[in-house]
């Protein structure tokens, strides 16, 4: 099989067909959750939606359709946007400053299942450089970016989170407020379908944070999350800078 690169847009015809019935997704089941969810939206008081057909797919393609759960979504990204103006509002990460980061990539093709696969390499952050906004923030801008692709929001994305280098030192950035802001973000309010989510080389102190940041992660979500200790390398994966 012919794997897919990073940026496709669409699909081949069994992948598509396969995702299309897994996501409840046809012609007529988007123009009707369309018409619904945007009638929703407008009878919210005091608000003005963004009704554009694009950003409502998101939403909708990781609720399988369902428009009741598409639009209870939709009230919680806007609600954590609301929540944490105060949160983000001294962070300032220049363009310039983002490229220098190092330690998020994306694979050039995706595997078998259509999904994005992103790799965040823990112990290669420096919070000397990077600052705990900073890193919450980055991170976010790039999901908001590769869910305009429709094929990332059918599929959905693959993270791979490599533990090796991790520092005693860096537990500490890593608080509850950080990682209650990731979760509740990711988890709740992103329109994003997780694939699978995965903690390879893992030294004994981040796996103490990493069983830490499980208890705010619903048990089904879990069930997706596999960690392997040692023996997992990087290098023969061809990587795009995610900046």
């Amino acid at each position: 099989m012919k794997y897919l690169p990073y940026d496709a847009t669409t699909l081949n015809a069994s992948l598509s067909q396969k995702i299309n019935e897994e996501l409840n997704e046809s012609e007529e089941s988007k123009s009707q959750c369309l018409q619904q969810l945007r009638e929703k939206l407008l009878d919210l008081k005091g608000f003005e939606p963004n009704l554009d057909e694009e950003f409502l797919l998101r939403f909708l393609r990781v609720a399988k359709f369902n428009t009741s759960k598409a639009f209870a979504r939709l009230q919680d990204y806007h609600k954590v946007q609301d929540k944490y103006v105060d949160f983000f509002k001294n962070c300032s990460l220049p363009v310039a400053k983002a490229r220098k980061q190092r330690f998020l990539w994306i694979l050039t093709q995706r595997p078998q299942d259509g999904s994005l696969v992103l790799i965040s390499e823990m112990g290669k952050v420096d919070h000397s450089k990077l600052s705990v906004e900073e890193m919450a923030y980055l991170p976010l801008i790039i999901g908001e970016t590769l869910l305009k692709n429709p094929s990332t929001q059918k599929c959905g994305m693959s993270v791979i989170v490599d533990a090796s280098g991790f520092q005693y030192r860096n537990v500490f950035h890593y608080t509850p407020k950080i990682i209650h802001f990731y979760f509740e973000v990711v988890l709740k309010a992103l329109p994003i379908r997780l694939a699978s989510y995965h903690v390879v080389n893992m030294p004994s102190i981040a796996s103490s944070l990493i069983n830490f940041c499980l208890g705010f992660v619903p048990k089904k979500t879990q069930e997706s999350y596999f960690c392997i200790s040692k023996g997992w390398q990087l290098e023969p994966f061809a990587r795009k800078n995610s900046s």
